[in-house]
């Protein structure tokens, strides 16, 4: 099976996890003298971001993560619905 072989700490704070307890210390943040806005994430961007998370939190691809979510649907019981 195929795995994120990648920075791990890189990966965690592209994601929006707090990665300190584990990993030390926080380094002390540059204050950037120019104001430079970010663009609202739309729902699509929130959505996408929430499944890598998801995606990289129990290891799993896109394929093996697609089947879990088909057997999932098919299964009967309790289902969140977000």
């Amino acid at each position: 099976m195929a795995r994120y072989t990648g920075p791990i700490q890189k990966k965690l704070r592209s994601l929006g996890l707090d990665t300190y307890g584990v990993y030390g210390t926080r380094k002390e943040k540059r204050v950037n003298q120019t104001f430079v806005r970010r663009r609202r994430t739309s729902a699509y961007g929130l959505q996408l971001k929430e499944k890598q998370k998801a995606k990289f939190l129990y290891g799993v691809l896109e394929r093996q993560f697609k089947n879990y979510y088909e057997k999932a649907q098919i299964k009967e019981g309790a289902q969140v619905i977000i």
